[in-house]
Parts: structure tokens; sequence; C-alpha cells
């Protein structure tokens, strides 16, 4: 700052920031970065349609919850407090967010001013002045979405991938922080990634005996979708039920995958037969077949086109002249009027006897005489005797 006189001039050549080097220092959970992602159009299957996040500015451990509406933000932050603080045993002294309604309400503030927790908000329009969750967010929403497509999971399991996505960055190297992962940072031990397994694909659950009777399947097709976070076991869901469970008995088909582009199920990978004859035995488990779970999904029907062997058979038949539908039409062909002229030819040159015996032809010796009586005819007994005469 210069001072002229009467003028003050303030020197803005430099943008200015708020400083975390002076809570920095005072070591983990000291500063809190938070921003709310959202909205998603589509809800999860546990009908988010929000995320929140909680980064801690020390190690860059980040922390995800997801909610139904904004006005969770608050409730979402008294549940993180009480987890990190009994978790890593410190005291949350400072909060950094943006300047929207959801961290600037009065319950908010007094809930910040109870608990003797500072709080840091950007100037309007200053997007970058909370950069750190700018750019966490931006890194789990890239990760999710290529997650997702890698194995053409549906949209709605978005949460689930999220989560997995935030579990999977904790425990990844980054430049920031000397090329340790925030896991690391935090708790300083060196992070287990040996569970660690493709999200969306294939898995087959073991089901336990008082969950299935005697002939069930003792392996049920699933998707994984992600870790537990109390609980030491992988997270897999039936996409023909919606059930979701946690189970460590789990033989995993990470190179395939649920669902094509055309939204087809997809066989089984050839290296999965040996996985599971090695996982449960030869005699342990049966596989849930393809051909079933293809008859539970939509079927999209392939589009036939006609052999070229047979096209000219078609080309012939569709020329074909049709059979006329009455007399009027049947006169102006000359065929057919040929055809009628022989047929009537025919049919007069055949005798009474001629007729009956064809219109009679099938019956019996009963109704034959009875049918030549009504009709004002000799019985056949004496046609017979005054033939052989």
């Amino acid at each position: 700052m210069h001072v002229l006189g009467m003028l003050v001039i303030l020197d803005c050549s430099t943008s200015t920031s708020i400083s975390r080097v002076q809570v920095q220092g005072q070591g983990t959970t000291a500063l809190i970065h938070s921003d709310v992602f959202g909205k998603v159009k589509q809800s999860s299957i546990g009908g988010a349609h929000y995320m929140v996040t909680f980064i801690d500015d020390y190690s860059r451990y980040v922390w995800v919850y997801f909610m139904r509406e904004k006005l969770e933000t608050l409730e979402m932050f008294k549940r993180f407090k009480k987890k990190v603080e009994q978790t890593v045993g410190k005291k949350i002294q400072c909060l950094r967010t943006d300047n929207e309604g959801e961290y600037t309400s009065k319950e908010f503030s007094d809930y910040l001013q109870d608990n003797r927790i500072r709080r840091q908000l950007t100037c309007p329009y200053t997007p970058q002045q909370n950069g750190v969750t700018e750019w966490k967010n931006g890194h789990l929403g890239e990760t999710c979405q290529s997650m997702l497509h890698a194995k053409n999971v549906p949209p709605r399991f978005w949460a689930e991938c999220m989560k997995t996505a935030a579990d999977v960055i904790n425990k990844l190297p980054q430049a920031t922080l000397g090329f340790i992962s925030p896991f690391e940072k935090l708790w300083n031990i060196k992070p287990v990634v040996s569970h660690f397994r493709v999200f969306g694909s294939v898995c087959y659950v073991f089901a336990p005996k008082a969950q299935r009777t005697k002939f069930d399947k003792k392996a049920i097709r699933c998707i994984f979708l992600g870790y537990d976070d109390e609980r030491k076991g992988w997270r897999c869901c039936d996409p023909n039920t919606g059930r979701c469970c946690v189970s460590r008995n789990v033989v995993f088909d990470e190179a395939s995958s649920w669902w094509s582009p055309q939204e087809v199920v997809l066989p089984n990978s050839k290296e999965l037969e040996e996985k599971v004859q090695e996982k449960f035995g030869e005699d342990t488990c049966r596989l849930l077949d393809t051909q079933e779970v293809v008859k539970k999904e939509k079927e999209i029907a392939p589009e036939r086109t006609p052999n070229p062997k047979y096209a000219n058979i078609a080309l012939i038949e569709a020329s074909l002249v049709t059979e006329p539908e009455n007399y009027e039409e049947a006169a102006q062909s000359i065929e057919w009027r040929k055809a009628m002229e022989e047929e009537i030819e025919m049919q007069a040159t055949k005798t009474d006897e001629q007729a009956v015996d064809i219109f009679t032809k099938g019956l019996n010796a009963g109704k034959l005489e009875k049918f030549r009586k009504q009709l004002g005819m000799m019985p056949r007994s004496k046609v017979d005797a005054e033939g052989e005469c």
C-alpha cells in the first residue's frame, strides 16, 4: 500500500488468497476444505442426488458423504466431525467453504460457533480460493466416469463408484505430498492395496447354507461395487434382484463385464472356471449359467436379413398371380375361364351313379342306401344284380 497525499493505492499486482500456511503447520485436521458435488440427475440406488466432500489440508485425505438434499450438509458435517475427532484424536480448528446457502445458514453458523471452529469463506465469484475441493471433486468425477464406462455400469451406481474412487485416490501416491499417499500421510503407515479389484467386474459370492436349500446354487453371480468401511469384505450387488451384500468369500472375473454397450448380458471369461475350482473346489460351486441370466434380462432381438440364396425364389413368389376372390375377377382371366369350362364339361359327362359315388365316398352301407333312397335312386343291390345280367 502506498500513501500519496490524500490518495491511497492498493497494490493488486498479485492475486490475494486465504493463507493456509498458518493453519497447515498445526498438523492433521487443523484445516478442512468442504464443498457439495451435484445435483446429479440420476439418483443412486440409495436415493442420493448430492455428495459432500471433506478434505484434510495437511494430508489431502478425502471423506465423502451422500445426501438426498443440500439441507443435509450440516448433519453430514456433524457425522464427519465426530468420526474424525475420535479416530485421529485431534479437533477441527478451521473450515473453509464457499458462500453457498448450506454453509452460511444460521444453524450451520451457530454450530461452528458453539464448537469453536473458525470459518473461512471465499470471495464472491472466486472459486479458486477453494481450489482444493474444486480440484478434488473434479478428480473424483473424472475417475468415476472412467470406471463406470470401463465396465458399462449403469449410472444408478454412481454413488458406489464415487466412494470406491475416493478409497483408491486416498491410497495412491501424490506429487504434492512428495509421492506418498494421503493414507500414509494421515496414519503414518503404508496402505495395503492387495484387496483392490476392478469396479463393476463380475464376481461370484458364496451363499451360506442358512440362505439356500440343498439344490440351490452355491454361488450367486453379482457385480463388484467397492469396499465396506465397517467390515473386512467386498460389497457386491445382484442386478437381477437389486440386493447388496458384503462378503469375503468372493471369486472375481475381472476380465468380464455384466453389461455390454448394447445392454446385453455378457458371458464369463475363460479364466473363471479355474479360479472357482481353486477357491471353492470342484463339487462345491455351480456357477450361474449365462443363458439363464440372458432370459432374465431384456433381450434385444437382432434384425434378420434374408438369405441371398433364396432371393430369386422370394421374387418369384411375390410376382405370382394371386387367387381371385369372386367370379368377376376369375372371368377376367383367360386361364381361369378355361379352367371353369373344363370343370363344367367334366361334371356334365359324369353319370348320376358316378356323382353319388363321389359324394358318398367313405360312408358305410346303411348310410349309403339311405342317401340313395332320399334321392329316389334304385338300391345298390338291385343295380349290381342288373349289371351282372
